[in-house]
């Protein structure tokens, strides 16, 4: 009886190893974000002193005044932190007002992000409001609002 028990508590500790390690989705590291609707990635611009301040639709390629790379940081709730890739002590924020911007990082819920993968692109889902990221008015606004199915809240 001993060792059957001692196979089983082996085997279980075996599946739960692997599921645990299949149900990681990624890891920190350098992202761009995308937009669905006009191919334009969603970018960072520095304030008079050069720190990430607002938050725009760019080239994707640009590398003038705008950054757009982020780098992802995986929290342990499973949400993310997209901090600017060239200054990671600023978060993309946003609050109930639906304004996005930059913001010094504290990992509160305010700057915390789901990325959901669907076949037709990733939502990003805001933590504290449970809106999506979206990219308003053919890139002239981003902000968070409810679902609503359109291709300017998908990403890739």
């Amino acid at each position: 009886m001993h060792k059957m028990t001692k196979a089983l508590v082996t085997a279980a500790s075996s599946a739960a190893l692997i599921l645990g390690l299949a149900g990681s989705a990624g890891a920190n590291g350098n992202v761009k974000w995308e937009s669905d609707t006009n191919h334009l990635c969603l970018a960072h611009t520095p304030d008079f002193w050069g720190h990430p301040y607002e938050v725009a639709m760019r080239s994707c390629g640009s590398n003038g005044q705008a950054q757009n790379g982020w780098y992802e940081e995986l929290q342990s709730d499973g949400t993310w932190l997209f901090r600017a890739d060239n200054d990671r002590s600023y978060c993309l924020t946003a609050y109930s007002d639906h304004d996005v911007y930059m913001e010094k990082c504290s990992g509160n819920d305010w700057q915390r992000w789901y990325e959901n993968k669907y076949d037709n692109g990733w939502r990003l889902g805001h933590k504290a409001t449970n809106w999506f990221l979206e990219d308003d008015d053919n890139g002239t606004g981003i902000q968070v609002r409810p679902w609503d199915g359109a291709s300017d809240q998908l990403w890739h």
